[in-house]
């Protein structure tokens, strides 16, 4: 049984979520929470799969909330409901580490499905925001210019691995793989970390071609 999180700031609207996610018998809400605080409070006591948060919340925001989630659990599922268009919110919510992202207005079949993708590793937004991703910035380099080995390294960095991690699934040392990080940067034009934690994840998800509307 997966144990579901919801995070909201308006306690109607928790409550049906939860009345919804109900409905499934593979799914258990073990918690809820109305703020970036409380949510976190809770994450560090009850085991939870996948978190369910609001873009906006009465003390912090779901945007921040997400990267807080990152930082200690790298790998649950988390997905945004929003009642806040897509078109202008999903790609920061992507950035900031969120699974997926689906509207309010939608249908419960539509988050059900979205739930469900998310906790089976999956990416679950829109054809729109999937195009999005794939614009590039202006003056942004190609992976082509990549070895094998370094386009290894950032594919496992875009599954989520941690650069410690890296070196054992290529049984190579954890000192070639920062050179090969460092070797990734200089040649994508990447001066931070988190830029290229980002960049191999957009890469990830568009290679696999699993950002599809959630239906």
């Amino acid at each position: 049984m997966a144990r579901v999180m919801i995070v909201d700031d308006h306690p109607v609207f928790r409550d049906g979520i939860a009345t919804l996610v109900a409905r499934d018998p593979a799914f258990s809400v073990v918690a809820q929470a109305d703020s970036q605080v409380t949510a976190m409070r809770a994450l560090r006591q009850q085991a939870v799969d996948i978190v369910i948060v609001d873009l906006t919340l009465g003390s912090g925001s779901g945007l921040s909330l997400i990267r807080s989630i990152r930082s200690e659990w790298p790998k649950m599922a988390v997905l945004m409901v929003s009642m806040h268009d897509e078109r202008t919110h999903a790609v920061r919510a992507f950035r900031a580490g969120a699974n997926g992202y689906i509207m309010k207005h939608q249908p419960w079949e539509d988050l059900h499905t979205a739930i469900r993708r998310v906790l089976a590793g999956q990416y679950s937004y829109s054809s729109a925001v999937t195009r999005s991703l794939m614009e590039q910035p202006a003056g942004s380099r190609g992976t082509a210019c990549l070895s094998d080995r370094e386009l290894e390294v950032f594919d496992l960095l875009g599954q989520g691995l941690r650069i410690r991690d890296v070196a054992p699934r290529l049984n190579i040392s954890p000192k070639t793989v920062e050179s090969h990080v460092a070797a990734i940067k200089r040649k994508l034009g990447i001066c931070h970390s988190n830029e290229l934690i980002h960049r191999a994840t957009v890469h990830r998800v568009l290679q696999m071609g699993i950002s599809k509307d959630p239906k």
